[in-house]
């Protein structure tokens, strides 16, 4: 618009959660980019708003950086308004097409919200000009939007201006000069200026915001008469420059995080923060995001073997990087678990608690329908009938659990409506009042939302509300993909579930840590203000419970209950007294409140360190040494509590891993042994019960799996080599290989597991794992070392969670990675891009000795990472310096 910046609401009128559209900005020239189809000079709007945990966030190369990255447009957002935390409802509102002004003739500027399965409130933007050849435009395109048709995004504005009401226009007056006069005040106190002004449109007297420059502090002074260029911004602290001038590098920040391409636009090192770079900055600051994957077809068994290689007869006989450790005698290292001691189990089998809230497995297949989540599903996404749904409720309040009502296809017609088969499954006595109590506390949860869902839509049986049905299907996801305590999991999410149980009311910082890590209760607490309804609190104690001793709490008390039972049961007294208080026909007495105050204290002082797993005070439990070595084994410590040193080369231990493995860099080396987990492995560390490796809901192996998916793809029937060998590879989102190994059996999530849990301290673990089957990887963890996984969140990549086909996942939302703001610009398939690379040497790998193989390939991956140009867009800015990678610097910090 005539050279000025414009900031638009896009937003609900009357929430607190803002949403804006503003000029896009050069931040390299310090300069806007004018209203267009996107060029060096043109650019469409950004969307800019606060996020759920009350950081600004923006959709521009430059704040998308990181997280946390600075840009003029967050800075144009804190001016404006005070920090605020965004609500996921009213992000999700406002108009879905919204036409910005534009006053080149024949261009058109809409902007869409048409993004069902990310949660966030951004605008897809769609140009349109009659002068062009192709005159409809999505910037979509850049994300896997169609350039030959016309995208759902282009779709949704064609009909949208068929309608009266479809556009709606952005015009009016934007903000008060009082609310001008708060930015200029609150950006000269952050010591950076920028200069906002008032400026009225000629068509209406309404008025728009206008940035007209940047300025840095040194600048201040002559900010009303001066237009010179500002050299830097933001100020930088802690800019990595390595004492060079004049050249610049080809490293990121730390936390940068986006889609990467190989062209970088090498500008001022001052520009940014902390520098990514693993082989400079190492572990000092461990990966906040990691990536993991496996690289099939290095190898193809394709009935004629050869001598070497990883398809020859020697690699045959090889045991695999993921065996199980051995000693000095060949004997391997064990480890003997049995569930409710080591670890929570999540089916019917076994004893002990279980990691889910409602166990058999009809009712959860029944839960799952009912959410309507997965509508598409052909299974998943059916109605629930009149008989399925009273069905659901009658099991559930059922004092008999070992009965069992199933509806099966009616025998004498298979066409009509499926028949109710009772039958009986044998319990142990052990989880009969588990179950029992289970289900009760389910059975109100349903009881709860009928009645919400009749008093907005009294049709019979009800439909699921939307708010619950991200829940209900996280509660009654597939046995095989689902484990429940992924809701909560981490820590201080348990500390807010804590407070909220005891009768608390949640703050911003509740708010921000339930974004953070348990997005899905945040988005149900936002629907309910700062305190969940009433007759959700019985099944949230389960899944407090269930939570905090399946993340490695459990068994913890040698000839007695233990630390953690011992907390919970302050916890436990509260929650029962609650419940008496509100169906008591006379308030609570005196008497009564002094004894719930006395268990709330006692479970408020024991619970936070039993949800962070760190040894009590001796004044608030005194651990006896055979509890304290329990725990300290628990997360991976010595006897002393002391990390483990790091294994010496030629120990016993690192045989299979030294041969086969490659983690070169400091901190990724193995500390621990890699233990048989008996009785479900094996002597090689395969899972007895082979769906524990199986693909999400596929009833395949990862290998199987693939291949059945590709065989389906192919245009034409073609003879396929069997994926028998490959390579798995850890990367960040910046596509830096951190190590990988060779795969001498099929993929599995012992994989990941193996380097995981033997070569990273518990603190050093990535806060996000993402990998294409981490729900079944998280499964696989907290089954064997759930205290050293305890704060990992499992993500899968987009890639693979948003399909709708025969590779959709069908684990909960937890595992949903547009849920969690942390992760917004994380390009999670960044490791897809290892295929291309690793194919390039699939010759070498059928033909080369095994050992020549391991030392080539282990060459050739450190010359990539060194020279590898790691940037986000090409012209996003760059923080480090190019000199820093001389031969010398290479062979003093890389030792290769």
């Amino acid at each position: 618009m005539s050279g000025d910046c414009a900031i638009y609401s896009i937003g609900e009128g009357v929430s607190d959660s803002s949403v804006f559209l503003m000029t896009a900005w050069n931040h390299n020239a310090a300069r806007h980019k004018s209203l267009g189809r996107p060029s060096k000079e043109r650019a469409l709007h950004e969307t800019v708003h606060w996020d759920t945990i009350g950081n600004p966030h923006c959709t521009c190369d430059r704040g998308r950086l990181y997280f946390g990255a600075p840009c003029v447009h967050k800075l144009a957002l804190r001016g404006l308004e005070e920090a605020r935390q965004a609500s996921h409802i009213s992000l999700q509102r406002g108009n879905r097409v919204v036409e910005a002004p534009c006053t080149r003739p024949g261009e058109r500027v809409f902007g869409v919200y048409w993004n069902a399965a990310s949660p966030g409130p951004q605008r897809t933007m769609v140009h349109f000009d009659d002068n062009e050849q192709f005159a409809w435009y999505c910037e979509g395109r850049q994300a896997g939007c169609s350039k030959v048709g016309d995208c759902s995004h282009i779709v949704e504005v064609k009909r949208a201006l068929q309608r009266p009401d479809g556009v709606h226009r952005l015009e009016g007056r934007l903000f008060p000069e009082a609310q001008l006069d708060r930015a200029m005040i609150s950006i000269l106190q952050e010591k950076s200026v920028m200069r906002v002004e008032g400026q009225e449109a000629a068509a209406n007297g309404t008025s728009v915001t206008c940035v007209t420059e940047a300025l840095s502090p040194d600048e201040v002074q002559g900010a009303h008469s001066t237009q010179a260029e500002p050299d830097v911004l933001w100020e930088v602290e802690s800019a990595c420059t390595h004492g060079a001038s004049g050249r610049v590098a080809v490293v990121l920040p730390m936390d940068a995080e986006g889609v990467q391409l190989e062209v970088p636009k090498l500008v001022r090192p001052a520009d940014s923060w902390e520098v990514h770079d693993p082989e400079v900055k190492l572990l000092q600051q461990p990966v906040r995001v990691l990536l993991c994957d496996g690289i099939a077809g290095l190898s193809c068994a394709d009935g004629g073997r050869q001598k070497g290689g990883l398809g020859g007869t020697n690699a045959a006989g090889v045991r695999p990087f993921t065996a199980p450790s051995r000693d000095s005698a060949g004997v391997n290292v064990e480890k003997t678990m049995e569930p409710g001691v080591n670890y929570c189990a999540a089916s019917l089998a076994g004893r002990g608690m279980k990691r889910r809230l409602v166990i058999q497995p009809e009712l959860r297949a029944l839960l799952a329908r009912f959410s309507g989540h997965h509508s598409k599903d052909p299974d998943l996404g059916k109605d629930l009938s009149r008989p399925e749904y009273v069905e659901l409720l009658v099991a559930l309040e059922r004092a008999d659990v070992e009965a069992v009502g199933e509806f099966v296809p009616d025998p004498d017609d298979g066409e009509g409506d499926p028949v109710l088969l009772h039958w009986r499954r044998r319990v142990l006595l052990d989880q009969i009042g588990q179950i029992r109590s289970k289900n009760q506390a389910t059975l109100e949860l349903l009881v709860g939302i009928e009645e919400e869902a009749m008093r907005e839509d009294p049709r019979w049986p009800p439909r699921c509300p939307g708010k619950w049905a991200e829940l209900l299907y996280g509660l009654g996801a597939p046995l095989g993909d689902s484990d429940d305590s992924n809701l909560i999991q981490h820590g201080r999410a348990l500390a807010v579930v804590r407070k909220l149980l005891l009768g608390g009311a949640a703050n911003g910082q509740d708010k921000a840590a339930l974004a953070e890590h348990s997005p899905i209760l945040r988005r149900l607490l936002d629907h309910y203000g700062d305190a969940f309804p009433v007759f959700f609190l019985p099944a949230l104690h389960h899944l407090y419970r269930l939570t905090l001793f399946g993340r490695g709490a459990m068994g913890l008390g040698v000839g007695r209950a233990g630390w953690a039972l011992s907390a919970v049961e302050g916890l436990d007294y509260c929650i029962r007294m609650a419940r008496e208080f509100r169906t008591q026909a006379n308030p609570p007495t005196a008497q009564q409140f002094e004894v719930f105050r006395f268990w709330e204290a006692r479970a408020n002082d024991l619970l936070p360190r039993v949800e962070n797993l760190t040894p009590p005070a001796p004044q608030q439990y005194s651990l006896s040494p055979a509890e304290l070595h329990l725990l300290r084994d628990r997360l991976g410590l010595e006897a002393d509590g002391c990390q483990p040193p790091d294994l010496p080369l030629d120990h016993p231990y690192c045989k299979e891993q030294r041969e086969l493995g490659c983690y070169p860099l400091p901190g990724w080396e193995q500390k621990r042994a890699l233990p048989q987990y008996k009785p479900f492995e094996d002597e090689l560390g395969r899972s007895v019960d082979q769906q524990e490796e199986y693909r999400c809901r596929s009833g395949l192996t990862v290998g199987e799996f693939d291949d059945a998916i590709a065989a389906k793809s192919s245009a034409k029937p073609i003879k396929r080599l069997q994926h028998t060998k490959g390579g798995f590879v850890f990367r960040c989102p910046h596509r830096v290989i951190y190590g990988w190994h060779v795969m001498v059996r099929e993929e599995s999530p012992r994989d990941p597991f193996a380097v995981l849990y033997t070569r990273l301290h518990q603190q050093n673990l990535p806060d996000f794992l993402i990998y294409d089957n981490t729900c079944k990887l998280q499964a696989y963890c907290m089954r064997r070392e759930p205290g050293h996984f305890a704060d990992v969140r499992f993500l899968v990549d987009r890639f693979h969670f948003q399909r709708t086909n025969a590779k959709a996942h069908k684990c909960g939302p937890s595992f949903n990675p547009d849920y969690y703001d942390a992760v917004q610009w994380v390009n999670t398939s960044a490791v897809e891009s290892c295929n291309s690379f690793f194919v390039d040497f699939k010759v070498l790998a059928w033909f080369s000795g095994l050992a020549s193989f391991m030392i080539i390939l282990a060459n050739i991956i450190s010359g990539r990472n060194s020279k590898l140009r790691r940037v986000d867009d090409p012209k996003l800015l760059i923080a480090g310096r190019a000199d820093t990678w001389q031969a010398a610097v290479r062979t003093n910090l890389l030792n290769y």
